[in-house]
Formats: structure tokens, sequence, C-alpha cells
């Protein structure tokens, strides 16, 4: 019997397990700095543009031009092209960052109302009740200006096409077109301003009215809405707005007694025009039981006006006596030089809040983005 060996394979030796990965080093300082600083920077950039009105952009491309960046051309073509590159930079640094450029915004609008709104509300509201507790009681009861629902109308109605003739001015100068979109929100911060600026003064509605309108046009036009581009636009009414009411005031203040007058009587007039009424545009006399008393202008067949102008205005004998003679005609506006300020304010306000041409600015952005524009 032959036997016939098997051979039997060896078997291969296992492989050897390779050792446990080490944990990857944590990552160095430097690293997670990194983002931190690009917060950082971004929030900066962010308060340093609502500081400079929104202007900054066009003051580092402006620079730039002068020490000769911007390429080949002319003045006009590298700054446009400066500007370009630096508004896209500012939206990129922005998109990337949005909280942090929201709130380095929030901080940039702060000086400009820490500053100014406090003294345009007491310029705002404090004139009479001090006048009052002074003595001139009489006047402050029965000249108290108020506004009857037409007028309100007419207030509303009159900011929002101011609004909208600024919005369409300024597109104008920086050679756009305005939109539907540019347009309606236009009137919708404008006929938020408006009251606003009768009753806190005119730094608080120009701000209003530049965070509204910004916010509005974006969301008209489908875009997502950006907060920092609306106190930009805040930043700017209120300064201007500022400004202007301050102006106003001091000038009326400085004016003589009898144009001071007519200033006044002016205003009222443009308060009976407000009420759908037709002044009379003549002085007229008033026959009382006894004597007789002078009329304004102003004075309509619904209304026998007499106006005051001045910070401690007076009374006569017979205005006083017209009053309890005429209790439900006769009436008495009382115009603060504060009054005059909050008008020249709103519209100084007004230019301020459509200081920043956002047709322009996106359009320079989608010049290097190809079109696209984001919230900031």
């Amino acid at each position: 019997m032959r036997v016939v060996a098997q051979v039997v394979p060896k078997k291969a030796p296992a492989p050897k397990k390779a050792p446990p990965a080490k944990a990857a080093p944590s990552q160095s300082g430097g690293s997670r700095a990194q983002p931190t600083a690009e917060t950082a920077f971004a929030a900066l950039k962010a308060a340093q543009s609502t500081i400079f009105l929104g202007q900054d952009d066009k003051l580092i491309a402006g620079a730039q031009t002068l020490l000769g960046a911007g390429g080949e051309g002319g003045v006009v073509e590298r700054y446009a092209r400066n500007l370009a590159r630096q508004a896209a930079f500012s939206r990129t640094v922005a998109e990337a960052r949005p909280v942090a450029s929201s709130l380095g915004g929030a901080v940039g609008l702060l000086p400009a109302l820490a500053t100014a709104a406090p003294a345009a509300v007491a310029r705002a509201v404090a004139p009479r009740f001090l006048y009052s507790l002074r003595g001139g009681r009489e006047l402050g009861e029965i000249s108290r200006i108020q506004n009857t629902p037409r007028e309100l109308i007419s207030l509303i109605g009159g900011s929002g096409v101011t609004s909208v003739g600024a919005q369409a001015l300024a597109d104008g100068q920086g050679g756009q077109r305005s939109s539907p979109a540019d347009l309606a929100g236009a009137l919708v911060g404008g006929t938020v301003a408006g009251p606003l600026t009768k009753v806190a003064g005119a730094t608080a509605g120009a701000a209003v009215e530049g965070l509204v309108t910004s916010m509005a046009q974006d969301a008209f036009a489908g875009r997502p809405v950006s907060l920092l581009d609306g106190m930009k636009t805040a930043s700017a009414g209120a300064r201007l707005g500022s400004l202007g009411e301050r102006a106003g005031t001091r000038y009326i203040k400085r004016l003589p007694p009898h144009p001071k007058g007519r200033a006044g009587e002016a205003l009222s007039i443009a308060k009976r025009i407000a009420d759908w009424d037709q002044p009379n545009f003549t002085h007229k006399t008033l026959k009382l039981s006894r004597g007789y008393t002078f009329l304004d202008p102003a004075s309509s067949r619904r209304l026998l006006v007499e106006t005051k102008t001045g910070e401690r205005p007076s009374i006569s004998a017979g205005q006083l006596r017209a009053r309890r003679e005429f209790p439900d005609r006769y009436q008495i506006d009382w115009w603060h030089e504060n009054d005059f300020g909050k008008l020249f304010g709103h519209l100084t306000g007004v230019a301020g809040a459509h200081l920043n041409d956002q047709n322009g600015n996106r359009n320079a952005d989608s010049a290097l983005t190809g079109g696209r524009s984001g919230a900031l």
C-alpha cells in the first residue's frame, strides 16, 4: 500500500494590529484666534461704517485713488474701480459675520443717538410745559396746538411724498433710476417719520425713517433684509436731522420780532391748509362785547386765529375776552422756535436718510460679484 504524503499549506501569519492612532494635536492658539479676529474685524468695520454715515467705502476708495491705485485710466475710472472693490469687500466681510456686523453697526449708531436724541426730545417737548410752570398758564391752556384727523393725514402724506422725492433725487444724482421697491420703501419710511418728528423731534424721526426705509426697500425688492444698511442710514439721518434742528432753531431765535411773527403766521396758514381749510390770508378785526381784537391771516370761516411766536409770548386782554366769547372758534397757535427747528431738521434728516445710494452701492457690488447681493 502506497502512502502519499499530503502537504498541508502553512497558514499565513496574522497581520500585526496597527498601533492605535494617536489623538490629533489640539489646535494652536493662533488657529483658534483666527475666527475671533475675523469677528472683531467685522464688528469694527461695521461700527466704522455707521460712524462715518455709510460713506467709509467712498472715503477709502478716494484715498486709494489719490495714492495711484485702481489701474489705468483717469481719476473717475480708477475711483469707480476702487469703490467697487471696497464695497464688495465690505459686503463680503459683513456676510461672513452677520451677527458681529449688526452688533458693530448698533454700537456705531449709539454716539449719534446718545448725543442728539435727548436734547432733541427736550427741545420738542419741554418748552410749553416749562413756560406754563413759569406763570404762563393761560397760554399753556388755550394754545396747545391740537391736530385734527385731517391734519394728521396731511402730515403723514406730505412726509411720505417728501421721502419719495428725496429717494428719486438721490438715485438720479447717482446715475440710477429708482425702482418701484425703492420708492415704496421710501414712502413707508416717510409716513412713519412725519408723526414721530412732530412728537419726538427731527433726530428720532430721521433715524427711524432711515432704518425703516432701508429695511422696507430690501423686503419689497426681495433681498435679504440688511440691518446694517438700515443702521447706516439711521445714523446719517439722525446726525443731519439734529444738525438741521439746531440750526433752524438758532436761526429763528435770532430773527427780529416782526419777521419772527411772520414766520409763525406762515406756519399757521400751512396748518389751516393741512386741515383742508381756506385761510383768509389777510388781517381782520374781530368785534367783541367790549372793544375788538385783530385776527391773523390763518383765520378762516371755521376758526378765528391768533398766532404767537417765540419762547415767552403774552396774551392781551382782548384776546382773552375773544377766547371767552368764542370758545369753539377762537384759537391761539403758539409756535415755539423749536417747532421751526423740527421743520428744518426734518428736511435735513430726510436728506441724511437717503444719503447712501443703495442702488449705486449694490450695482458697484455686482461689477465684482456677478450681480449677487446679500444681507449684511
